[in-house]
């Protein structure tokens, strides 16, 4: 290796990880696309309650449909992220001497993700394939939107005032349908990781638990 005078040069040394660090490494590969997505989760409650549109062509009815359907995607990908950890923990102690203990607990723990999630992936999986998600609010907001620009302008100025109330109404509605789906996940996520947790770490919860060859 050189430098950038073309001179020879060592390698930098990169420290030696510890076990408990390698370990960590390899415990904690896919944790982190998990906490994305709760993150992700969070913030489709800040986006219901802004629209940044303003002015452009935008519809407020359009942002909120396309928040709502982006927050159904991400309790999708959820799914499919903690049913991967699981697996991903159960390959972890593949070698471990209570490795078929591992295998039924992780395989348990993925059937309770599948089920606690079906009413999501349900909705998720109809608006993909069949007809987009539909919130009755929501088209209402849409309805508005069209009557609006009608040429009878007292009846267009009484329904913009009609809007801004059915803005402010949906707009809460969907504040609290969000807030309810992310209780719902971090229900599961507990009940989740207080069983995976017992499985990597010692009963005392101060150390990992490493896998144990077989003899």
């Amino acid at each position: 290796m050189k430098n950038l005078h073309g001179e020879a040069q060592d390698p930098p040394q990169h420290p030696k990880l510890t076990r408990d660090e390698h370990f960590a490494i390899k415990l904690f590969r896919g944790f982190t696309e998990i906490n994305a997505c709760i993150e992700r989760l969070k913030d489709c409650e800040t986006y219901i309650s802004r629209f940044p549109f303003k002015g452009t062509r935008v519809s407020r009815a359009a942002y909120l449909q396309h928040v709502v359907e982006t927050h159904l995607h991400e309790l999708y990908i959820l799914r499919e992220r903690l049913m991967a950890y699981a697996i991903h923990i159960r390959r972890l102690y593949r070698r471990d001497t209570n490795a078929a203990v591992v295998a039924e607990i992780t395989s348990l723990l993925e059937q309770y993700v599948s089920t606690a999630f079906a009413s999501f992936t349900s909705v998720r999986g109809s608006h993909v394939h069949q007809s987009r998600y539909a919130n009755d609010d929501i088209e209402r907001l849409e309805l508005i939107a069209i009557l609006q620009h009608g040429q009878d302008k007292q009846f267009g100025n009484a329904i913009r005032i009609l809007g801004r109330t059915a803005i402010s109404e949906t707009q809460t509605k969907l504040k609290e349908q969000a807030k309810k789906w992310n209780s719902t996940v971090a229900k599961v996520l507990e009940e989740y990781f207080k069983v995976l947790l017992q499985l990597v770490f010692t009963s005392d919860a101060k150390s990992f638990r490493y896998p144990g060859a077989k003899p």
